[in-house]
């Protein structure tokens, strides 16, 4: 597997910045307050894809002090299935799904040592700042303070790097005997086997943008793939679901 490190000079062009807080009006919950560092975090589709509301858009996160030692989030490509959409490591997610309530973003935390292992996660809420979701948007974006990705192993103050990967998907199977294939797009090239599982590492303990166009392996569009229950993955064209732009910004 290969772990992008995401090492970016500080005080990425303020455009950038400016852009990515502009697209949309964000809605931030009835009496939420935001302190200490946050990540802003938007994930576009390809042209003419739109965010579809039967598919599942997921952003991943694994918090660590260490990230050399530490695989990352991976997605989840055949039987068994597990949890249905991610593998690896990773301490919490955010899902946007339109089932779901507060305008179909959810923050979970992932229960420690379950077995199997990722397969229980308990619902936090909706993160602090969200840009909803219409019939003809082509991103998510939502912003989570560091103290929603803390765990009890691991204070927010404590956190150095937060791992991340976007994993978007049509259907998320449980049951080890569903042989109905699944399509995915995550960050890498899915057609290139080496570059499947390829998480990116943000550094949290100073301000700073990440993007999609100044990381080490830029993602590329058209590369979704479908994969049979026995992880034989063809690459199909699905705009909804494939992953053509990202972006991260870490505010103090």
């Amino acid at each position: 597997m290969k772990l992008k490190s995401a090492i970016y000079a500080l005080g990425y062009p303020l455009a950038a910045s400016i852009l990515l807080l502009d697209q949309g009006c964000a809605r931030i919950p009835p009496g939420a307050t935001v302190t200490g560092p946050q990540l802003i975090v938007s994930m576009t589709v390809a042209n003419p894809g739109t965010i579809s509301s039967s598919y599942y858009y997921y952003v991943l996160f694994n918090a660590t002090n260490n990230p050399v030692a530490s695989q990352g989030p991976t997605p989840v490509v055949a039987s068994p299935w597990g949890n249905g959409f991610a593998s690896g490591q990773f301490t919490g997610y955010v899902l946007y799904n339109s089932s779901l309530p507060n305008g179909g973003y959810g923050v979970y935390s992932v229960i420690p040592n379950t077995t199997p292992p990722l397969t229980q996660s308990a619902y936090l809420g909706s993160p602090v700042n969200t840009t909803p979701i219409t019939a003809t948007s082509t991103f998510i974006q939502f912003t989570i303070p560091l103290s929603q990705l803390a765990t009890s192993s691991l204070p927010a103050s404590s956190i150095t790097a937060v791992q991340m990967n976007f994993i978007n998907t049509d259907r998320v199977p449980t049951d080890p005997n569903d042989p109905t294939p699944k399509e995915y797009d995550a960050l890498g090239d899915a057609r290139i086997p080496s570059q499947v599982n390829d998480p990116i590492t943000i550094p949290v303990q100073q301000a700073g943008t990440y993007t999609n166009a100044s990381s080490l392996n830029p993602e590329p569009s058209g590369d979704v793939q479908q994969c049979a229950s026995d992880g034989v993955c063809q690459t199909i064209s699905n705009p909804n679901l494939d992953i053509a732009n990202w972006s991260v910004q870490v505010v103090e």
